[in-house]
């Protein structure tokens, strides 16, 4: 009956912390009905647990974030300390500065200089998702590039997914992922890129310490 009744309430487009005010609860009660699988948990957690989970959950807490949770929600839901959680956002945070700084000083100029791209655009919105890079080839084709620092799963996985999204409204655009060319590609990496008409382009990245 809440969950029903929770559901309807977000549908109409009240925030959780509107329906907590609602039902006289708090926060923390709304999301774990509306995520049945964040029971609320608690355990101790020790400094090298919190070093272990600082990657992978980043993008799960900056949702939880814009959702209204605090911090100690976000930990108390997650079975992990308010440290964690810090380390989490705070790196997570730094590491897309990085990625920003990588695509504004290196990606931009090369697609500019080297491959003769015009009408960059950056942060676009296309298909209801974010992409990195919208530009358009001399031959006046559209090219959506993902900028990466890494080629961790998640990294890959998170590129790809938002690649296709957008192949999906535009068929013929030119999918490319950028990445500094101190990586070296796995080749089953390479063949399931290809798969989905994705490219690489490897650059040299000059803002590397």
């Amino acid at each position: 009956m809440e969950y029903t009744l929770i559901k309807k309430m977000r549908l109409e487009g009240k925030t959780l912390q509107e329906i907590a005010q609602h039902f006289g609860k708090s926060i923390t009660w709304v999301y774990t009905r509306v995520n049945p699988k964040y029971a609320v948990k608690r355990r101790n957690v020790t400094s090298s647990d919190d070093t272990m989970l600082i990657d992978e959950p980043a993008n799960k807490y900056e949702q939880m974030r814009k959702h209204g949770l605090t911090m100690q929600n976000i930990a108390t839901l997650n079975g992990v300390s308010l440290t964690t959680v810090y380390k989490v956002l705070r790196n997570n945070k730094q590491k897309c500065s990085r990625e920003r700084i990588f695509r504004d000083s290196v990606v931009i100029p090369y697609l500019q200089n080297i491959l003769n791209h015009i009408q960059v655009v950056k942060e676009f919105t296309i298909s209801f998702q974010r992409a990195d890079i919208v530009s358009t080839t001399p031959d006046g084709k559209m090219c959506i590039t993902e900028v990466k620092r890494t080629i961790s799963a998640h990294a890959i996985q998170t590129s790809i997914g938002q690649l296709i999204i957008h192949q999906l409204e535009y068929p013929d655009a030119m999918l490319q992922i950028a990445l500094p060319d101190r990586i070296i590609m796995p080749d089953t990496l390479k063949a399931h890129l290809e798969k989905y008409n994705i490219f690489t382009i490897l650059i040299n990245d000059t803002t590397e310490e």
